[in-house]
């Protein structure tokens, strides 16, 4: 027949016959398996047993989670020790959630269940026993194939290619398939056959494997499949070259073969059909090709699905010290290993294990000089030059309107080109890149979606809302309408009934009610900010002015709403009193709008006297007097404003009582004076504190300083203790220390307090000297260390002082402890 051929193409060193020397043979049964749940292309299967599980081998241990996703299967027996993240085999050395499986040794099989008459079953039962089997891409593109046989359901199908061209070199898993079971490929090209329904079948080999394509001519004997051999060049094992080669049609860009009215399968795939259909076999080994100069046994083997790689090398007698590198895959479109510790998948076609010799460094990546011999070689006939330069500069849009999509990552480009640069690492970045922001903009459009469904189901349910509250709303007219001219509006009924009874109908007395609620917390609003603005020192009058305009106002349209709702006339009593009036006054004629306005600047001026209580208690002897000012003026503003309140506020006693209980105000009064009291009760303390620290340094100027701040502490601790006193109704008490009254005090008990705190104090005095001379010996450690003079005669000085001080405060210690003993 006649072949056709592609543009490009490359003949590198083959190196095929260093695997083919020897028969496929079975590699050992692993101790353990790590199998990955995602070996394909799509979704990753969905786990279906636990951790202590007992599995045998064939047995479903996760199931396909999507329509793009495969099965996978126990590939030998024993049990369920782990189901967490492991690495991999990926060329970025990710990793993924896997399934491990400590063998028993036993190798203990499920109940196969084969298709008997599988000539004559229907294509459903046929998919679904390859679904079942978790038959996957073997030549190393992992899509699912049960989902690639269903294609005949969407596209009309002329011609099934089977690719057994394995163009890559090292790479021989076909040929030994082909040469150890053409019979089971020809059974599995059938049953593609009967699913597809092809009008004619190819097999396209490669010239350079003549014993498999004897045994295939032999195999294909009495069928309608035709082998036919192609020249050997590389990449004619490229699903869209072998196509081109076979029937001279191109896969347009971005489409599939199946757009052309081909299908294309890989021999091993095709094989793994034949088992799970006529043996009921699922996937659970592959044939790997172990080749390389760094391995003593190279040859192709039959390998369960998990084994670790380390156990095949060992297998292969694999030498480390040899080896550059360890690559998964061709040298072409294979990728290197991190760890010898990962597992072999569904698409592991070959271990390459390279001497230095065979695979040297790669060169250093110089600049392009524009050759063009990436252009000649690209199979997909693209500008391999120019799309570099995009992904480099990560002009990602450029890139793909130069369908860097079509680029196979054969690796032809690189291979020829003379400045070494690793365009294919580069192919692939971009590839990722601008599928991570496909990836982003789908949930953006996905998040747009779900927004505007939102707001479409909450105008609908608000629009279902309104039409109910309008029925209603019509509803409760026409009942009011028929009560009123049943029977005449009573007095003394709510705001709302009363409005109905001046002729307000239900929805409208509703309405102002709800704009009632709205203008109260309008009056709330204003009056919390109009409190903030009397606050902030720093606001402006014409501020304050503003937000009292704006306080009237909402008192305002509060009262004329209340007005509304009561219809413009007095409430009636009961027995017919005299009508209430509308704004309830005191005995002085204030109205509640002036008490509100006195308490708002009550509770202003309480704040700004705690603010200064607290700023008092901390203030320094420089600005104690300007504190001690403001806070007298504090106090004297809140004392004017409780004064006016209290006259405003005040109400006639009854007669029935004899003793007034203290009002809210009053309390209050007695709240500050309490805090008063307390702030310059801990003002002394500090006061006093301060005295010993500065009686420890020695400073005249300094004691001499704090003294006075004492006394003057120890006045305004007195005054605020008198007036909490008068408030109170109290006699003023004693102070804490005595436990016996003023007038019981004697000499005797004077000089023992007075004793007592000048211990007290000495004791302090110690401790603080102490701390001093600790703190100028390590100095003068730092200055030693330093090895500067001067320094080390200053803190030597410092450090004498210090002892002088600590041992006279020893001394003046002792003397008082004697004494005190005595």
């Amino acid at each position: 027949m006649r072949l056709w051929d592609f543009h490009g193409g490359i003949h590198p060193e083959e190196n095929k016959q260093q695997s083919v020397q020897q028969a496929l043979v079975k590699a050992p049964l692993p101790k353990q398996v790590v199998l990955p749940l995602q070996q394909h292309i799509g979704a990753p299967a969905e786990p279906l047993v636990s951790v202590g599980d007992t599995v045998k081998t064939g047995q479903l241990i996760a199931q396909a989670d999507d329509f793009i996703s495969a099965n996978i299967h126990a590939s030998i027996s024993g049990t369920v020790t782990a189901i967490d993240e492991r690495p991999i085999p990926h060329a970025s050395g990710m990793s993924d959630l896997c399934i491990v499986i400590e063998s028993d040794g036993q190798d203990d099989w499920v109940k196969l269940e084969p298709i008997a008459d599988w000539q004559n079953a229907d294509s459903e039962t046929l998919l679904n026993a390859i679904a079942r089997a978790g038959i996957v891409g073997m030549g190393g593109a992992g899509f699912p194939t049960a989902v690639k046989a269903r294609i005949r359901e969407q596209h009309t199908i002329d011609t099934l290619v089977i690719n057994a061209a394995e163009c890559e070199p090292y790479i021989t898993a076909d040929d030994m398939a082909m040469r150890t079971y053409p019979e089971r490929l020809i059974q599995g090209v059938q049953i593609l056959s009967q699913l597809v329904k092809p009008s004619r079948c190819l097999i396209g080999i490669e010239d350079n494997k003549p014993e498999a394509i004897k045994a295939l001519h032999s195999a294909t004997k009495d069928t309608d499949i035709d082998v036919v051999v192609v020249p050997t060049k590389y990449p004619s094992g490229g699903e869209k070259q072998l196509i081109q080669i076979l029937t001279g049609r191109e896969v347009p860009s971005g489409g599939l073969p199946a757009d052309i009215g081909v299908i294309c399968q890989n021999v091993g795939t095709a094989i793994a059909i034949a088992k799970a259909v006529i043996l009921g076999e699922p996937l659970i080994s592959r044939i790997t090709t172990l080749t390389g100069n760094a391995m003593t046994r190279r040859q192709n083997v039959d390998v369960r699905l998990g084994t670790p790689i380390n156990e095949l090398l060992d297998f292969a007698g694999f030498n480390a010290a040899l080896a550059s590198r360890l690559i998964m895959g061709g040298p072409m479109m294979g990728f290197t290993l991190t760890s010898d510790r990962l597992p072999v998948v569904k698409t592991t076609n070959c271990l390459l294990a390279p001497t230095s010799q065979e695979f040297p460094d790669p060169e250093p990546e110089s600049p392009c000089i524009r050759c063009g011999m990436c252009e000649q070689a690209c199979p997909a006939e693209l500008l391999p030059q120019q799309l570099h330069w995009f992904a480099k500069a990560e002009e990602f849009e450029k890139a793909q309107l130069f369908n860097l999509f079509d680029c196979i990552e054969c690796g032809a480009c690189s291979y020829v080109c003379p400045s070494s640069i690793p365009l294919v690492q580069y192919y692939r970045f971009a590839k990722t890149e601008i599928h991570k922001e496909q990836e982003e903009a789908k949930k953006a459009e996905r998040a747009k979606i779900r927004f505007e469904q939102r707001q479409a189901r909450l105008e609908r349910e608000e629009a279902e809302k309104i039409a109910a509250r309008n029925a209603r709303m019509a509803a409760a007219a026409a009942k009011s309408a028929a009560a009123k001219a049943a029977a005449p509006a009573t007095s003394g009924a709510s705001p709302v009934t009363q409005g109905l009874a001046q002729g307000l109908d239900e929805a409208a007395a509703k309405k102002l009610k709800i704009q009632r609620a709205a203008a109260t917390v309008a009056l709330k609003k204003a009056e919390k900010a109009l409190t903030e603005a009397a606050l902030d020192s720093n606001a402006s009058p014409d501020n304050k002015a503003i937000l009292e305009a704006n306080h009237k106002a909402a008192q305002e349209k509060l009262a004329a709403i209340d007005q509304q709702l009561n219809g413009g006339a007095q409430a009636k009593t009961q027995a017919g009193a005299n009508p209430q009036p509308a704004v309830a006054t005191n005995p002085n004629g204030l109205d509640d709008a002036a008490l509100k306005k006195l308490k708002i600047q009550r509770a202003a001026a309480s704040v700004a006297l705690k603010k200064t209580e607290k700023a008092l208690a901390e203030a320094t002897d420089e600005n104690r007097v300007q504190l001690e000012a403001t806070f007298k003026a504090a106090q004297d503003k809140v004392s004017d404003i409780e004064q006016q309140l209290g006259i405003a506020s005040a109400q006639p006693a009854s007669n029935e009582q004899s003793v007034a209980a203290p009002s809210a105000d009053q309390e209050k009064i007695l709240k500050q004076a309490k805090i008063a009291a307390a702030a310059s009760k801990a003002a002394m303390k500090k006061a006093e504190k301060a005295l010993v620290h500065a009686q420890s340094i020695g400073d005249t100027d300094e004691i001499a300083a704090k003294e006075a701040a004492i006394v003057t502490a120890k006045a305004n601790a007195e005054k605020a203790a008198d007036k909490l006193a008068a408030l109170q109704g109290v006699t003023p008490k004693a102070p804490a220390a005595a436990s016996h009254s003023a007038s019981d005090a004697t000499p005797e008990t004077d000089l023992a307090a007075k004793q007592e705190k000048a211990l007290k104090q000495a004791k302090i005095i110690v401790a603080a000297t102490r701390t001093a001379l600790k703190k100028a010996k390590k100095a003068l450690a730092e200055a030693q260390d330093s090895k500067d003079p001067e320094a080390i005669k200053a803190q030597q000085a410092v450090v004498e002082r210090c002892k002088t001080k600590f041992t006279g405060a020893e001394q003046t210690l002792a003397q008082l402890t004697s004494s005190d003993v005595c």
